[in-house]
Formats: C-alpha cells, sequence, structure tokens
C-alpha cells in the first residue's frame, strides 16, 4: 500500500512517498518545491516525478493522500479532512 504525505506551504510543496506492504514502513522517494506559484502544476510535477522514478504508474498506484497541516482553526491531531 503506497501513501503520499504532502506538505503544503505558502509558497512550497514538499511529499514523502511511503510503502507500507508487509507490515512494514519504508519511504521509497521524497522531494520538494520551492516558490510555487502555481499548485496544480507543482502536484502534476511530484506525480511526474514519482512516476518517472517507477514508484507509480499512475495516480490510483496510491492509496491514499495525506496531507500536513500547519494550522487548521478548531482542528487538533490527525484527523480525515474532506
Amino acid at each position: 500500500m503506497k501513501v503520499l504525505i504532502a506538505n503544503l506551504g505558502s509558497t512550497s510543496l514538499k511529499w514523502r512517498l511511503f510503502d507500507f506492504s508487509n507490515g512494514q514502513e519504508r519511504m521509497l522517494h521524497k522531494g520538494g518545491f520551492e516558490r510555487v506559484e502555481d499548485y496544480p502544476k507543482a502536484i502534476d510535477g511530484c506525480l511526474a516525478q514519482l512516476k518517472d522514478a517507477g514508484h507509480i504508474r499512475a495516480e490510483t498506484d496510491l492509496a491514499a493522500v495525506g496531507f500536513k497541516t500547519i494550522m487548521a482553526r478548531g482542528v487538533n491531531g490527525c484527523v480525515r479532512l474532506d
């Protein structure tokens, strides 16, 4: 099971891709972009890097995507936001 964790800052996008197969946690890839002005383009770039590295063939290879939020009013801990 592959899980992408993204951290969106005010001008950056950083990520790590983890594989949780066989009951183990293994980081497969990490990367990021600074001085982001177009987040949809940055997300496309992230997915392109994961594909180019051979970690995913398509977005559907991701079991989940988690986001690290720095500040969310009224939200504490690890929760599902939708």
